[in-house]
């Protein structure tokens, strides 16, 4: 198997309470429905593309817990299935330049939950490189048949504009029926 070394590959080992990943992970609604969608012994990627040029791939990962394997030999199983992911994601979508990867167990009520996060910057990509990559794609069965689903979630909900309580201005009918004007009607009494 050919190994692909990209230079500007970055592995970081995340605390598992209150780090950035997760919060990220599950902020965005399309990893926190991954995280709950998904059998707690299947694997799931989810690629999400940026809406506008320039910004950021997002590889999101979740891996079953090996229970046959120690935590630490785990966590490097995957941290590298995440570099996987990540090399074969620039290989499919050659616009990216910067792809970042999270990694976390499939089993949303895990108490031990840990995270893995990579940063790949494919600015220096080599035509060796995607061989590498396209090789790992292929032995490896990443991206091989992805389901492209195109929605817009919104990050932020639309501001509703107060409403106003019901405002008659002056020269309007009264909405009490007289057909008077308001002002000669209703405008000084107590409704």
């Amino acid at each position: 198997m050919i190994r692909v070394s990209a230079r500007r590959l970055c592995c970081f080992h995340l605390p598992p309470i209150n780090s950035p990943s997760v919060a990220l992970f599950q902020s965005h609604r399309s990893g926190l429905e991954m995280i709950h969608r998904t059998p707690i012994d299947h694997k799931n990627l989810c690629v999400i593309q940026p809406r506008q040029a320039g910004d950021p791939f997002y590889v999101f990962l979740l891996l079953p817990m090996a229970h046959s394997k120690s935590i630490a030999e785990y966590r490097e199983v995957r941290r590298q299935h995440l570099n996987d992911c990540c090399l074969v994601t620039k290989a499919v979508f050659p616009e990216a330049k910067d792809i970042v990867g999270i990694a976390t167990e499939t089993d949303p009520e895990y108490i031990g939950r840990s995270e893995d996060s990579v940063y790949l910057d494919a600015r220096e990509w080599t035509d060796e490189m995607d061989k590498g990559a396209r090789e790992l794609q292929k032995e490896l069965g990443i991206l091989t048949k992805p389901k492209r689903f195109h929605k817009h979630v919104k990050e932020f909900p639309d501001l509703i504009q107060p409403v106003n309580k019901l405002k008659n201005p002056r020269n309007k009918p009264c909405p009490c029926g007289s057909g008077k004007k308001y002002k000669h009607c209703c405008l000084g009494k107590v409704i």
